[in-house]
Protein backbone atom coordinates (compact mmCIF):
# COMPACT_ATOMS: atom_id res chain seq x y z
CA UNK A 1 0.00 0.00 0.00
CA UNK A 2 2.90 2.20 0.80
CA UNK A 3 6.03 3.25 -1.39
CA UNK A 4 9.52 1.92 0.05
CA UNK A 5 11.18 3.88 2.45
CA UNK A 6 14.84 3.48 1.19
CA UNK A 7 16.50 4.57 4.69
CA UNK A 8 15.38 5.51 8.19
CA UNK A 9 19.14 7.39 9.15
CA UNK A 10 16.78 10.69 8.26
CA UNK A 11 13.43 9.79 10.44
CA UNK A 12 15.27 12.25 13.78
CA UNK A 13 16.22 15.65 12.08
CA UNK A 14 16.32 17.20 15.37
CA UNK A 15 18.82 16.76 18.47
CA UNK A 16 17.49 16.26 21.49
CA UNK A 17 19.03 18.63 24.03
CA UNK A 18 18.38 17.44 27.51
CA UNK A 19 20.01 17.79 31.00
CA UNK A 20 22.05 14.67 32.40
CA UNK A 21 20.75 13.34 35.40
CA UNK A 22 21.99 11.32 37.60
CA UNK A 23 20.67 7.80 38.63
CA UNK A 24 21.09 6.82 42.59
CA UNK A 25 18.02 4.78 42.45
CA UNK A 26 18.85 2.67 39.26
CA UNK A 27 17.48 3.00 35.55
CA UNK A 28 14.35 2.16 35.38
CA UNK A 29 13.46 4.80 38.25
CA UNK A 30 14.79 7.15 35.98
CA UNK A 31 12.44 6.25 33.30
CA UNK A 32 8.51 6.24 33.70
CA UNK A 33 7.69 4.44 30.84
CA UNK A 34 9.66 1.23 32.22
CA UNK A 35 8.35 1.91 35.99
CA UNK A 36 4.70 1.53 34.21
CA UNK A 37 5.90 -1.12 31.86
CA UNK A 38 7.20 -3.41 34.97
CA UNK A 39 3.86 -2.52 36.66
CA UNK A 40 1.64 -4.21 34.46
CA UNK A 41 3.95 -7.44 34.54
CA UNK A 42 1.82 -7.55 37.88
CA UNK A 43 -1.76 -7.41 36.45
CA UNK A 44 -3.64 -10.51 36.12
CA UNK A 45 -2.62 -10.25 32.03
CA UNK A 46 -0.71 -8.35 30.34
CA UNK A 47 0.04 -7.79 26.38
CA UNK A 48 3.95 -7.41 25.08
CA UNK A 49 4.26 -6.61 21.38
CA UNK A 50 7.96 -5.91 19.96
CA UNK A 51 8.74 -4.48 16.24
CA UNK A 52 12.42 -5.15 14.49
CA UNK A 53 13.03 -2.80 11.69
CA UNK A 54 15.33 -3.51 9.37
CA UNK A 55 16.32 -1.83 6.69
CA UNK A 56 13.67 -3.50 4.14
CA UNK A 57 11.79 -5.85 6.66
CA UNK A 58 9.90 -5.27 9.98
CA UNK A 59 9.08 -8.05 11.88
CA UNK A 60 6.69 -7.89 14.43
CA UNK A 61 6.99 -10.32 18.04
CA UNK A 62 3.51 -10.85 19.75
CA UNK A 63 3.24 -12.75 23.49
CA UNK A 64 1.42 -15.83 23.00
CA UNK A 65 0.63 -17.81 26.07
CA UNK A 66 -1.91 -20.77 26.78
CA UNK A 67 -1.19 -21.53 30.17
CA UNK A 68 -0.27 -20.29 34.00
CA UNK A 69 3.39 -21.50 33.81
CA UNK A 70 4.10 -19.86 30.72
CA UNK A 71 2.64 -16.73 31.88
CA UNK A 72 4.69 -16.67 34.89
CA UNK A 73 7.79 -17.81 32.40
CA UNK A 74 6.76 -14.67 30.25
CA UNK A 75 6.75 -12.35 33.55
CA UNK A 76 10.38 -13.55 34.35
CA UNK A 77 11.49 -13.07 30.65
CA UNK A 78 9.98 -9.06 31.04
CA UNK A 79 11.49 -8.53 34.17
CA UNK A 80 15.09 -9.27 33.06
CA UNK A 81 14.51 -7.16 29.47
CA UNK A 82 13.07 -3.98 31.70
CA UNK A 83 16.41 -4.52 34.22
CA UNK A 84 19.19 -3.01 32.28
CA UNK A 85 20.75 0.30 33.44
CA UNK A 86 21.98 2.96 31.84
CA UNK A 87 22.14 7.22 31.87
CA UNK A 88 20.22 10.04 30.58
CA UNK A 89 22.21 11.24 27.59
CA UNK A 90 22.97 14.97 26.91
CA UNK A 91 22.30 14.89 23.56
CA UNK A 92 21.26 12.89 20.96
CA UNK A 93 20.74 13.64 16.99
CA UNK A 94 20.02 10.93 13.59
CA UNK A 95 23.58 10.07 13.22
CA UNK A 96 23.62 7.94 16.05
CA UNK A 97 20.81 6.27 14.57
CA UNK A 98 21.55 2.56 13.32
CA UNK A 99 19.66 -1.01 12.15
CA UNK A 100 17.59 -2.39 13.63
CA UNK A 101 15.12 -0.16 15.35
CA UNK A 102 13.79 -1.84 18.09
CA UNK A 103 10.29 -0.18 19.62
CA UNK A 104 8.47 -2.11 22.07
CA UNK A 105 4.45 -1.83 23.49
CA UNK A 106 3.44 -2.99 27.18
CA UNK A 107 -0.07 -2.70 27.98
CA UNK A 108 -2.95 -4.35 30.24
CA UNK A 109 -4.20 -6.93 28.08
CA UNK A 110 -8.01 -5.42 28.26
CA UNK A 111 -7.14 -2.18 28.83
CA UNK A 112 -8.82 0.98 27.97
CA UNK A 113 -7.02 3.07 25.17
CA UNK A 114 -8.02 6.57 26.91
CA UNK A 115 -7.54 6.01 30.96
CA UNK A 116 -4.82 3.11 30.60
CA UNK A 117 -3.33 3.10 27.56
CA UNK A 118 -0.15 1.52 27.56
CA UNK A 119 3.17 2.34 27.14
CA UNK A 120 5.56 2.54 24.83
CA UNK A 121 9.64 2.86 24.28
CA UNK A 122 12.07 2.85 20.88
CA UNK A 123 15.88 1.55 20.83
CA UNK A 124 18.39 2.03 18.52
CA UNK A 125 22.40 1.49 18.76
CA UNK A 126 22.34 1.47 23.00
CA UNK A 127 19.62 4.40 22.96
CA UNK A 128 16.59 4.28 24.08
CA UNK A 129 14.12 6.85 23.31
CA UNK A 130 10.75 7.67 24.84
CA UNK A 131 7.31 9.10 24.45
CA UNK A 132 8.17 11.76 27.03
CA UNK A 133 11.19 12.96 25.39
CA UNK A 134 13.87 11.04 27.41
CA UNK A 135 17.14 9.54 25.99
CA UNK A 136 19.22 7.16 27.44
CA UNK A 137 22.43 5.29 26.78
CA UNK A 138 21.57 1.35 27.99
CA UNK A 139 21.65 -1.70 26.42
CA UNK A 140 18.32 -4.03 26.82
CA UNK A 141 18.08 -7.63 26.02
CA UNK A 142 15.75 -8.08 23.44
CA UNK A 143 17.16 -11.68 22.34
CA UNK A 144 15.17 -13.07 25.33
CA UNK A 145 12.11 -12.07 23.13
CA UNK A 146 13.20 -12.35 19.79
CA UNK A 147 15.00 -15.91 20.10
CA UNK A 148 11.86 -17.59 22.04
CA UNK A 149 9.90 -18.87 19.32
CA UNK A 150 7.71 -20.90 22.38
CA UNK A 151 6.16 -17.61 24.11
CA UNK A 152 6.33 -14.86 20.76
CA UNK A 153 5.19 -15.61 17.54
CA UNK A 154 6.34 -13.31 14.92
CA UNK A 155 5.59 -12.62 11.44
CA UNK A 156 7.60 -10.35 8.92
CA UNK A 157 6.43 -7.70 6.71
CA UNK A 158 8.19 -5.75 3.47
CA UNK A 159 8.65 -2.29 4.87
CA UNK A 160 6.43 -0.59 2.44
CA UNK A 161 3.46 -3.11 2.59
CA UNK A 162 3.58 -3.08 6.41
CA UNK A 163 0.94 -1.68 8.41
CA UNK A 164 0.86 1.45 9.98
CA UNK A 165 2.58 0.78 13.93
CA UNK A 166 2.66 3.80 15.81
CA UNK A 167 5.54 2.56 17.73
CA UNK A 168 8.01 5.00 16.20
CA UNK A 169 5.77 7.93 15.96
CA UNK A 170 8.06 9.66 18.19
CA UNK A 171 10.34 9.83 16.08
CA UNK A 172 8.36 10.60 13.12
CA UNK A 173 6.66 13.92 14.91
CA UNK A 174 8.66 16.11 17.02
CA UNK A 175 8.55 19.52 17.87
CA UNK A 176 5.29 19.81 16.02
CA UNK A 177 6.40 18.75 12.88
CA UNK A 178 5.88 15.36 10.95
CA UNK A 179 9.51 13.98 9.86
CA UNK A 180 8.04 12.28 6.19
CA UNK A 181 11.18 9.94 6.15
CA UNK A 182 9.91 7.76 8.39
CA UNK A 183 6.06 7.90 7.34
CA UNK A 184 4.58 5.76 4.29
CA UNK A 185 3.29 7.48 1.30
CA UNK A 186 -0.38 7.16 0.17
CA UNK A 187 -0.85 4.91 -2.62
CA UNK A 188 -1.58 6.83 -5.92
CA UNK A 189 -5.03 4.81 -6.12
CA UNK A 190 -6.17 6.48 -2.86
CA UNK A 191 -5.93 9.54 -3.83
CA UNK A 192 -8.72 8.74 -6.70
CA UNK A 193 -11.97 10.63 -5.70
CA UNK A 194 -15.13 9.76 -6.91
CA UNK A 195 -16.58 12.48 -9.58
CA UNK A 196 -19.69 15.09 -8.63
CA UNK A 197 -19.24 13.83 -4.48
CA UNK A 198 -18.17 16.56 -2.42
CA UNK A 199 -17.56 15.92 1.41
CA UNK A 200 -16.38 18.44 4.16
CA UNK A 201 -16.13 18.60 8.27
CA UNK A 202 -19.15 19.86 9.81
CA UNK A 203 -18.68 19.16 13.49
CA UNK A 204 -15.34 18.02 15.95
CA UNK A 205 -16.72 17.14 19.08
CA UNK A 206 -15.12 14.90 21.81
CA UNK A 207 -17.19 12.54 24.33
CA UNK A 208 -15.85 9.97 26.45
CA UNK A 209 -14.74 7.97 23.72
CA UNK A 210 -12.24 10.65 22.34
CA UNK A 211 -12.06 13.01 19.94
CA UNK A 212 -14.39 12.42 16.64
CA UNK A 213 -15.63 14.84 13.54
CA UNK A 214 -18.84 14.26 12.00
CA UNK A 215 -18.30 14.83 8.10
CA UNK A 216 -21.27 15.13 5.65
CA UNK A 217 -21.76 13.98 1.94
CA UNK A 218 -23.18 15.96 -0.73
CA UNK A 219 -23.70 13.47 -3.49
CA UNK A 220 -25.16 15.57 -6.56
CA UNK A 221 -24.18 12.22 -8.93
CA UNK A 222 -26.42 10.11 -11.16
CA UNK A 223 -25.26 7.05 -8.69
CA UNK A 224 -25.76 5.96 -5.42
CA UNK A 225 -22.66 6.12 -3.40
CA UNK A 226 -21.65 3.91 -0.06
CA UNK A 227 -19.33 5.29 2.24
CA UNK A 228 -17.01 3.72 5.12
CA UNK A 229 -17.74 3.98 8.67
CA UNK A 230 -13.53 4.17 8.80
CA UNK A 231 -10.84 5.96 7.29
CA UNK A 232 -7.40 6.73 6.81
CA UNK A 233 -5.34 10.01 7.77
CA UNK A 234 -3.42 11.64 5.66
CA UNK A 235 -0.98 14.86 5.29
CA UNK A 236 0.55 16.33 2.55
CA UNK A 237 4.59 17.55 2.83
CA UNK A 238 6.39 18.55 -0.50
CA UNK A 239 3.42 17.31 -2.96
CA UNK A 240 3.43 14.51 -1.74
CA UNK A 241 0.89 12.65 0.91
CA UNK A 242 2.01 10.57 3.90
CA UNK A 243 -0.10 8.18 6.10
CA UNK A 244 -0.48 9.32 9.75
CA UNK A 245 0.98 6.58 11.78
CA UNK A 246 -1.41 5.94 15.08
CA UNK A 247 -0.60 6.39 18.19
CA UNK A 248 1.79 3.87 20.12
CA UNK A 249 -1.11 2.96 22.47
CA UNK A 250 -3.28 2.22 19.91
CA UNK A 251 -0.90 0.12 17.63
CA UNK A 252 -3.50 -2.93 17.97
CA UNK A 253 -5.92 -0.36 16.15
CA UNK A 254 -6.37 -1.25 12.31
CA UNK A 255 -9.36 -0.50 9.91
CA UNK A 256 -10.63 -3.62 9.62
CA UNK A 257 -12.81 -4.85 7.03
CA UNK A 258 -14.23 -1.80 5.44
CA UNK A 259 -18.07 -1.59 6.06
CA UNK A 260 -19.89 0.74 3.51
CA UNK A 261 -22.38 1.57 6.41
CA UNK A 262 -23.16 5.50 4.80
CA UNK A 263 -25.20 5.29 1.72
CA UNK A 264 -26.22 8.18 0.26
CA UNK A 265 -28.10 8.20 -3.10
CA UNK A 266 -28.33 10.19 -5.95
CA UNK A 267 -29.28 13.88 -4.98
CA UNK A 268 -29.06 13.40 -1.20
CA UNK A 269 -27.19 14.93 1.53
CA UNK A 270 -26.10 13.14 4.29
CA UNK A 271 -23.72 12.98 7.11
CA UNK A 272 -21.45 10.10 9.44
CA UNK A 273 -18.92 10.36 12.22
CA UNK A 274 -15.88 9.21 12.03
CA UNK A 275 -13.14 8.31 15.32
CA UNK A 276 -10.13 9.88 14.83
CA UNK A 277 -8.83 9.30 18.60
CA UNK A 278 -6.53 6.28 17.17
CA UNK A 279 -4.42 9.08 15.86
CA UNK A 280 -3.49 10.45 19.07
CA UNK A 281 -2.88 14.60 19.62
CA UNK A 282 -2.21 16.02 16.08
CA UNK A 283 0.78 19.22 15.50
CA UNK A 284 -1.02 22.06 13.87
CA UNK A 285 -1.62 21.20 9.87
CA UNK A 286 -3.91 20.96 6.91
CA UNK A 287 -4.98 17.17 6.98
CA UNK A 288 -6.61 14.78 4.46
CA UNK A 289 -9.57 12.18 5.58
CA UNK A 290 -9.32 9.77 2.95
CA UNK A 291 -12.39 7.08 3.10
CA UNK A 292 -13.26 4.64 0.78
CA UNK A 293 -16.60 4.39 -1.13
CA UNK A 294 -18.12 2.38 -3.46
CA UNK A 295 -20.64 2.84 -6.23
CA UNK A 296 -21.73 -0.72 -7.59
CA UNK A 297 -18.13 -1.96 -9.24
CA UNK A 298 -16.58 1.30 -8.74
CA UNK A 299 -14.70 1.84 -5.62
CA UNK A 300 -12.51 5.04 -5.24
CA UNK A 301 -11.75 7.35 -1.61
CA UNK A 302 -12.97 10.91 -0.75
CA UNK A 303 -10.97 13.15 0.38
CA UNK A 304 -12.39 15.10 3.29
CA UNK A 305 -9.87 18.33 4.42
CA UNK A 306 -9.40 18.74 8.04
CA UNK A 307 -7.40 21.36 9.85
CA UNK A 308 -5.75 20.87 13.46
CA UNK A 309 -5.01 24.69 14.41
Amino acid sequence: MFRKITSLLLVLSISFSLASCAAPSGFKQMIPELVKMEGYLEKERFDVSLFVQEEDILTRYDEWVASREAYEELQNIMRKVLSGKGTKVKDFNRDKITYPIIGMVVSPEEFNVINEPGESIVWTNGYLITDSGGVYKCDLDFDLITENDELFKSREYEFEFTYASGVFRNLAMAYDKWDESLMRTVQPEMMKAPDNVKAKVVREYENEKGKSVTVEFDNYSDKDWKFSSSGYLAIEINDAYYSIPNDPCFDGYTIGTLSYNCSVIRHEITSEDYFLVPYGDLPPADYILLIPAQAGSDTCFVQVKYKVK
